[in-house]
């Protein structure tokens, strides 16, 4: 890696004052609200379900026109991805403004269960299967893929303390071919912002992609020991979840690693999160219905039918609930957006 690229920046880093420790708490509910009364309201407004294929340029278009109107306050727009704090994020990411009192955007993660997605995707070399997936995502560069990971330990409290606990106990990797990996995620930990991230990613190639997995999977092998603690009661799989074993060969065979992460991983991990996103969802459909207003959210397509599962069981048919397919059906989908009217009664009528 070019350490001259973020040297300077490590410097001025480190004249900030330094964070204290993050903290993990019991508690999985990153938003505020726990629901609310729906028989209160007189009139619901319509809630639109929309499966996106992350790396669909349409679904792209599609959460870019949600939040624009999101941006402007004209309906309620909420996205997977983003924990519920990051809408101002959530806005520059998808060329929209932010302004607290108006904007109404939201993230819908579960904080925990997204920062282990992201550290197991990356135990098993997602910068080369982004690379690959093509559409979208064929533009993500190296260097863009492991700023979205420095962020996740800018941002994410629980992949703050599990990089911790890996940094302590192996004393910083001090000495090893590990330390300039190490010393920016310490940088990124320390930024003040989102943008000093970019800089701070910019020198990163795929000739770093082996030692970058090989930390990542250090801190895999935390993440999910904790995950097997926290959720032991809902994992069921196997009775705990699997880490990404390391390989200090950097030879790790990527389908292997595929084939485990779905059969260990990924089922408990979609239905966790699938619940964390339908708390959060339910909550901002509370607020959107004290104004009267749309709301559209939009998930990756493998948890479209355990959202709905949920949110069906919640409302009981008192929601207008519409799921609609950015990937397949974008045309419909825009125009519907583009026809709100915050002024008007909304209703859930697509071409």
């Amino acid at each position: 890696m070019n350490t001259e690229k973020v040297l300077p920046l490590f410097i001025l880093l480190a004249l900030l004052p330094i964070r204290a420790k993050a903290q993990v708490t019991e508690g999985v509910r990153d938003s505020g609200r726990f629901h609310c009364d729906l028989d209160s309201f007189q009139k619901r407004p319509p809630l639109l379900l929309i499966g996106e294929d992350h790396c669909s340029v349409t679904s792209q278009q599609v959460k870019i026109e949600m939040v624009a109107r999101g941006s402007k306050g004209s309906m309620f727009s909420a996205l997977e991805g983003f924990a519920p704090w990051q809408a101002e994020l959530l806005a520059k990411r998808f060329k929209g403004s932010y302004d607290k009192e108006t904007s109404r955007l939201f993230g819908i993660e579960s904080a925990f269960m997204y920062g282990l997605n992201g550290c197991h995707l990356q135990a098993i070399g997602a910068l080369q299967q982004y690379r690959n997936a093509g559409g979208a995502c064929v533009n993500l560069t190296p260097s863009r893929v492991f700023q979205s990971f420095l962020l996740l330990l800018q941002d994410n409290p629980y992949v703050r303390y599990v990089w911790e606990q890996v940094r302590d106990k192996e004393n910083a990797f001090s000495g090893t071919e590990l330390e300039p990996l190490a010393r920016i995620f310490d940088q990124a930990m320390a930024a003040p912002s989102f943008d000093v991230l970019t800089p701070l990613a910019a020198g990163f190639t795929m000739k770093d992609a082996p030692n970058f997995m090989r930390l990542v999977r250090k801190m895999d092998a935390v993440y999910v020991a904790l995950a097997n603690t926290r959720f032991a009661s809902e994992i069921g799989v196997g009775g705990s979840l699997n880490a990404i074993p390391e390989d200090p060969n950097g030879s790790f065979k990527d389908q292997w690693a595929l084939m485990k992460f779905q059969t260990t991983l990924n089922t408990p991990l979609v239905h966790i999160r699938n619940r964390d996103m339908f708390d959060n969802i339910a909550d901002i459909y509370c607020r959107a219905a004290e104004e009267g207003k749309v709301l559209a959210v939009s998930v990756g397509k493998k948890h479209l039918p355990g959202i709905e599962k949920r949110l069906k069981a919640w409302s009981k048919g008192r929601i207008p609930l519409k799921l609609a397919d950015s990937d397949t059906e974008p045309g419909p989908i825009l125009d519907y957006l583009e026809s709100i009217d915050p002024t008007k009664p909304p209703s859930l009528k697509m071409k």
